[in-house]
């Protein structure tokens, strides 16, 4: 495979993994929240999108019970909670935006790993036609992470 990583330094490589940890923990946690908690957005296009691929009876069972156990991990994590799911994201996304204030990319040697990273769920949070979209309303008020 291609190593995207292979231009940069040990240290900007310690300190891509610790960007890529923030997306992946900080502000995918809130994306589970988004999508499996809030019921609109579960209801609207989650569900719908999983029953659609599935075989009668595993469309009604499988994406309950894949909720079931993600509303179970949010618990467990603390973000359960709507305000604290939300405050997670944010300050994620916040982060992200001063990080990428003025670049194209994380590092100067050009795009690299946790820039695909970063962009798969940036991406997502801009695509995704969910009805309820409080961190993509954050996301389009940061126009650092706009221009990435």
């Amino acid at each position: 495979g291609i190593d995207a990583d292979a231009a940069l330094s040990p240290d900007q490589r310690a300190e891509s993994a610790a960007w890529e940890a923030l997306i992946e923990e900080r502000l995918g946690l809130s994306m589970l929240h988004t999508f499996w908690a809030e019921d609109d957005n579960y209801n609207a296009v989650l569900r719908p999108a999983y029953a659609a691929r599935l075989p009668v009876p595993l469309n009604f069972y499988l994406p309950w019970m894949m909720r079931k156990r993600v509303l179970s991990q949010l618990a467990r994590r603390g973000a359960l909670r709507e305000g604290a799911a939300y405050r997670i994201g944010c300050d994620a996304l916040d982060a992200l935006s001063q990080r990428l204030a003025g670049r194209s990319s994380f590092f100067s040697a050009g795009p690299s790993g946790v820039d695909a990273c970063a962009f798969a769920y940036l991406d997502t949070l801009l695509r995704c036609p969910a009805p309820r979209d409080a961190l993509r309303a954050k996301l389009r008020s940061l126009p650092a992470l706009q221009a990435f």
